[in-house]
This record gives C-alpha cells, sequence and structure tokens, in this order.
C-alpha cells in the first residue's frame, strides 16, 4: 500500500494536472471561423510537448500497475478503456460535424455561398488552428488517459509473462 500512495502516484497525478491544463490551453487557442489562419498553428509546441508526456504516463502507469494487477483485471480494464474509446470517439466525430457545420453557415451567410475548399482545409487538418478546441477538449483529455494507461496495461501484460 505504501507504493500506491508514493512517487509514482504523486508524479501520476501532477502530469495528469499539467496535461489537463495543456488540453485547455491549446484548446483555447482556436482560430475562429471566418479569422484568417495563421501558416502555423501557434499550439505545435504543446502538441510536441504532450507526445512526450504521453511516454512518460505510460512509464508512471506502468511502474503503479505492474505490483498489483492480475490477469483478470487486465482484461476488465482493456474491455472499460475500448468501451470508453468507442464512446469518445463517436462523441468527437459528433462534435467536428456540428462544428463543420457552423462553419459551413457562417460562410454562407457572410458571403453567400459555400467555400467547400476553404472548409475542407480547416476542418481535415489535424494540424489546422480551427480544431485545436475540437481536438484538445475534456474528451480528447480523458481519451489521452485512457490511452496511456491501455497502453502501460498491455506492457505490464506483455512484459508480465
Amino acid at each position: 500500500m505504501k507504493k500506491l500512495l508514493g512517487r509514482p502516484t504523486s508524479l501520476l497525478i501532477i502530469i495528469a494536472v499539467l496535461v489537463f491544463a495543456m488540453f485547455l490551453q491549446v484548446g483555447s487557442m482556436s482560430t475562429l471561423p471566418g479569422q484568417q489562419v495563421d501558416s502555423v498553428n501557434r499550439a505545435l509546441p504543446f502538441m510536441v510537448l504532450l507526445v512526450g508526456l504521453f511516454f512518460y504516463l505510460v512509464y508512471l502507469w506502468y511502474e503503479l500497475l505492474r505490483p498489483y494487477v492480475l490477469g483478470h483485471w487486465l482484461i476488465i480494464s482493456a474491455i472499460f478503456v475500448s468501451v470508453h474509446w468507442g464512446i469518445a470517439i463517436s462523441y468527437q466525430q459528433k462534435s467536428i460535424e456540428q462544428y463543420r457545420q457552423q462553419i459551413v453557415d457562417l460562410f454562407e451567410s457572410q458571403f453567400g455561398y459555400i467555400d467547400w475548399d476553404y472548409i475542407d482545409s480547416v476542418t481535415t487538418l489535424f494540424l489546422s488552428s480551427h480544431m485545436n478546441h475540437q481536438l484538445y477538449n475534456v474528451n480528447s483529455f480523458l481519451m489521452y488517459m485512457s490511452l496511456s494507461f491501455f497502453t502501460s496495461i498491455v506492457l505490464v501484460y506483455k512484459l508480465g509473462e
């Protein structure tokens, strides 16, 4: 029990709070529909940092779970994470489609026509600054955390054999 409440748990909580703050920050760096788009997404350095923190989170989860996780809990956790991801991706797709429709409506009301090339360019590119608030929000933070948890479960299972 001492290890469960020790250093890996404390670091995990600190990193999770930091990652949550970064997700909110990147989400707030969105370009509003109709605004001029910068050639470079200003949130890109945060995105790169999130990749590194992901691997550190996997390591912390691994250190935390390695002594305590039994085989059946691995399977139950993996099923739970898979169900969560199915629901979260469905929600994310619905949210992106609603945002896309907002841009279509705004563009049509401002200019009297719909420029599908523009709309496709700002809503289909992962690095588009228009998509920051769609891709970096509470839902995607939970997906990020559950994926790091799932990855560590797989590592505990594979490395524990």
